[in-house]
């Protein structure tokens, strides 16, 4: 697998949004997180961006509207939605889709270790785990590891 690659992987939920009181993930109830929107400033331009998210395809807008909102640019993301099986086989699945079309990921970014876990094999750069205000690097060289580091 070329690890040479521009394709980075954020979950949607506890990677990019918290929800404003414990375990309320409903749309009126969630918030960038300030370490998600120093991640999407931080992307290179020239990355490709996968938003992975269990949610439904029905969120599809919500979600677009929340990046929108934090200053994001849409025309280089790309979305994996409508979880149909456990997370894990619903991000497995999106993995290879996303090796399908574009050949690689080097970076992955999760708040589900156990996520991370099973990606060890599709993600050729770096397994990141988001937790409470921070994140680390678990597996591999990121591009995005200094900003983990700093918080």
């Amino acid at each position: 697998m070329d690890c040479d690659c521009d394709v980075i992987v954020l979950d949607f939920d506890g990677v990019l949004v918290e929800p404003v009181d414990v375990y309320e993930w409903a749309p009126e109830h969630v918030r960038a997180r300030n370490l998600g929107l120093l991640l999407l400033q931080n992307i290179p331009h020239h990355m490709k961006i996968y938003i992975v998210s269990g949610r439904s395809a029905k969120w599809l807008y919500f979600i677009k509207d929340t990046l929108k909102s934090m200053g994001v640019s849409l025309s280089r993301m790309e979305f994996c939605l409508n979880r149909e099986r456990s997370e894990i086989d619903h991000k497995l699945y999106c993995a290879e889709r996303i090796l399908e079309k574009e050949g690689c990921i080097y970076e992955w970014h999760d708040d589900n270790p156990y996520v991370l876990e099973s990606l060890k094999r599709y993600v050729c750069g770096a397994l990141v785990i988001h937790r409470g205000e921070g994140c680390w690097v678990i597996k591999g060289s990121s591009r995005l590891g200094q900003l983990c580091n700093e918080r």
